[in-house]
């Protein structure tokens, strides 16, 4: 049988976390049990104060866990290895196949796309940066020398990978000089009024130089591309998914420049709008950067 005093002190601790004034009525309370019917000294001092703190609508007492420097250490480690398992398990997904090789298609695929290599295209994906190398299965050419008059305003350029120069025609011919990953089809130039398209879309790659007469207007769309544009005297609109655009304006004009890169980067270009005669330059890409050169 326990003391009083060793009783009371172990209810005392088995109360812990009720309020000051209802600890110290329901001490008191033991105190006159204990003096009522001494043999409660026999009884476990905890099942006494649980069914003490469930009369006065308290949980039941839950000792509190003490600190463990090897259930810290343990813990860590483990954490430590579910986090390595998971990241491997993360960089497999991401990252497969680690190494393929298409060599129908002349694709190599490296890190699950992270390095994409197109034979065809002669492009090379590099993170999310796109560049392009000089193939020689572009083997098949496109040339044209076009007289644009003053019915003709715009040419429309339409593709899905390539690589383009545009700078200023010495006369008033719009020229087209071309390397292509497939034959040219007649019906991938269009006249229409005001407007002449040319649809290089069904080919995976093009590399194009191409020579605009002053004051025309030239729209070019597609997925990824890197085009070099120097010292435009025409309108030029941009609309590419992937792509770097590189401008060198002319010194002595005057540029109204609208550019547009979701995520990327886009350099220091002068813009006049105060000016009706600006050469107008308009880039909207999606991933890239639009620099000066």
């Amino acid at each position: 049988m326990k003391s009083k005093d060793q009783f009371l002190n172990e209810v005392d601790t088995y109360l812990t976390g009720l309020p000051a004034e209802t600890k110290i009525n329901l001490m008191s309370r033991a105190l006159v049990d204990i003096d009522e019917n001494p043999a409660l000294l026999s009884e476990d001092s905890r099942t006494y104060a649980d069914k003490v703190r469930s009369r006065h609508n308290y949980p039941p007492f839950k000792p509190e866990k003490k600190f463990s420097f090897f259930k810290l250490i343990f813990s860590l480690f483990a954490m430590f290895w579910v986090f390595v398992f998971l990241g491997l398990g993360l960089l497999y997904w991401k990252f497969t196949p680690i190494f393929k090789a298409d060599e129908e298609n002349q694709r190599v695929i490296i890190l699950g796309g992270l390095i994409d290599i197109d034979g065809k295209s002669g492009k090379v994906k590099i993170f999310d940066q796109v560049q392009f190398a000089d193939s020689d299965n572009l083997k098949d050419s496109f040339q044209m020398n076009m007289a644009l008059g003053s019915e003709i305003d715009e040419v429309d350029l339409n593709f899905k990978s390539g690589q383009f120069t545009l700078k200023n025609s010495l006369n008033n011919e719009l020229k087209f000089n071309c390397k292509l990953s497939g034959p040219f089809e007649q019906e991938m130039v269009e006249q229409r009024p005001e407007l002449l398209k040319v649809n290089f879309a069904k080919l995976d790659g093009v590399t194009c130089e191409l020579s605009i007469p002053e004051g025309k207007r030239i729209l070019l769309e597609g997925v990824d591309s890197a085009i070099n544009i120097d010292r435009p005297e025409f309108n030029t609109y941009i609309e590419v998914e992937n792509g770097h655009v590189a401008i060198l304006p002319a010194p002595e004009r005057d540029y109204l420049f609208n550019l547009e890169v979701e995520q990327g980067y886009i350099g220091e270009f002068n813009s006049v709008k105060d000016n009706p005669e600006a050469t107008e330059i308009q880039v909207r890409l999606q991933n890239g950067s639009i620099v000066t050169k």
